[in-house]
């Protein structure tokens, strides 16, 4: 019990201080970044909008068109009106750094439980705030930044499922299954398919755990996990929708998201002779030349699109395949060309720590190392999935580069997690060099007493403990 109550109370002060420290970033946040003096994205006219219906300034009515989910947007817009903001573009901002202090917060949680150090989630944390500053915090990126605070979330309890993936009936696994799948939701929420890289990892992690335990009841168990994932990944928003609709929700926003104008448009990363062009207008233009009477995102809209695109697929499969090669690779460049330096930086400092454990012979190996490596080189492949069904763009591979954010993360954590094992071997070296002094100290001041007590001790001893 009494372990138990000290083990409870250690938690309390570490969730503490990872609020503290949340809040802390929030301050930061506030003091050190503005909102968009002028945003100029469809996104925020339309939360400008729902604004405006809500204060009774415009009539409530039908918002149609690609909005990436209606969720988040009409929350956004109810949180305004509750705090008695008027503008879109900071109610984002404040909704932004609140989430983002919570990525803090569950980082530094999160990292510790990976590494077994708190003081290396903190450090975690922070390492994390400096390296994704220019990208996600110091600029309003509208929804964009839901990929990367989702992936940056949930990878140290991804490394971690991976780490005890031949444990059965774990109870702590099972819970951070469920965090993941949970966050992944809420990711998928703020921004359509943000979540995409973890929902990738989820049913390599299931299909992993079922080779690795070959029973009937598991192979089932994969099957119908990667289903109800499947089933979550794409339903859970327009459920949503339909419960908010059903609960006669004053704001309406009819939602059609399908992929085939991204498709259409990205097919037009170069020039070419199918007229595929990565222009939205181009893409309108095209669908009112094939049906004069098609509005823009309908039914009729994305069925035109996908008729071009799959007639352009049969027909020159080629030119399909090589424009989406150049545009992974164009992708990976991205990512490389803002953390690629940074990134060898950490892998040679490691390397350095690493060798300098090797020659004191206190080397000892991180589990979590080798995992957190192979995690993130699958974040940084699959988070360029946007760039390669749109177009490659920094905004569109943020969670590419969340990868990249995370690996040199851990990089930085093993190399402090290396040095405190340096630190603590070298404690008890010292601590075991005095022992047998005070063990000499003990048998000397005993011979002493003994002597006093029988002179016949110190003959006695020099004859081999015996008496002639």
């Amino acid at each position: 019990m009494m372990a138990k109550s000290v083990e409870t109370r250690k938690t309390i002060v570490k969730i503490g201080f990872a609020l503290l420290l949340g809040i802390m970033f929030f301050v930061a946040y506030l003091s050190k970044t503005e909102p968009m003096a002028e945003p100029s994205s469809s996104y925020f006219n339309v939360l400008d909008l729902l604004l405006q219906q809500l204060r009774g300034e415009q009539p409530y009515q039908v918002i149609e068109g690609n909005m990436h989910g209606a969720v988040y947007p009409i929350s956004l817009a109810y949180l305004g009106n509750i705090f008695g903001q008027t503008e879109s573009y900071v109610i984002c901002y404040y909704v932004q750094g609140g989430i983002l202090a919570l990525m803090v917060m569950l980082t530094t949680l999160f990292m510790g439980n990976l590494t077994g150090r708190f003081w290396i989630g903190v450090i975690a944390a922070v390492s994390i705030c400096c390296f994704s500053y220019p990208y996600w915090i110091a600029t309003l990126g509208y929804s964009y930044w839901g990929a990367p605070v989702t992936v940056l979330i949930v990878s140290p309890l991804l490394c971690d499922l991976f780490r005890n993936i031949r444990k059965e009936n774990d109870k702590k696994s099972h819970i951070e299954l469920l965090i993941v799948i949970i966050i992944m939701l809420i990711g998928n929420i703020i921004r359509q398919h943000a979540s995409l890289p973890i929902l990738c990892i989820l049913m390599m992690y299931i299909i992993l755990k079922q080779c690795l335990c070959l029973h009937k009841k598991q192979i089932l168990r994969s099957v119908v996990g990667i289903a109800a994932l499947l089933l979550l990944f794409v339903c859970t928003e327009p459920i949503l929708h339909n419960v908010y609709d059903l609960c006669s929700g004053k704001l309406r926003i009819e939602n059609v998201e399908r992929p085939w104008h991204a498709i259409w448009c990205g097919l037009g990363y170069n020039s070419n002779d199918y007229g595929f062009e990565w222009n939205d207008s181009a893409a309108y233009k095209y669908v009112t030349s094939v049906d004069s009477k098609a509005e823009y995102c309908s039914e009729e809209y994305f069925d035109i699109l996908k008729d071009r695109v799959m007639e352009v697929v049969y027909k020159d499969p080629f030119f399909v395949l090589g424009t989406y090669w150049e545009k992974f690779v164009d992708s990976l460049k991205i990512g490389w060309s803002c953390f690629g330096k940074i990134l060898i930086k950490c892998c040679i400092l490691s390397l350095f720590v690493k060798g300098i454990s090797c020659i004191m012979h206190k080397r000892k190996v991180h589990t979590y190392l080798l995992w957190s490596l192979l995690l993130g080189m699958m974040i940084i492949v699959l988070g360029t999935v946007q760039g390669i069904i749109g177009y490659p763009h920094i905004a569109y591979i943020y969670a590419s580069c969340a990868g990249y954010v995370y690996v040199m993360t851990v990089l930085i954590a093993e190399i402090l997690d290396t040095l405190g094992d340096i630190m603590e071997r070298a404690e008890d070296a010292i601590v075991l060099e005095k022992i047998p002094v005070k063990k000499s100290m003990i048998k000397e001041r005993t011979s002493q007493v003994l002597y006093i007590v029988c002179p016949c001790y110190n003959e006695a001893e020099s004859l081999g403990g015996g008496y002639i």
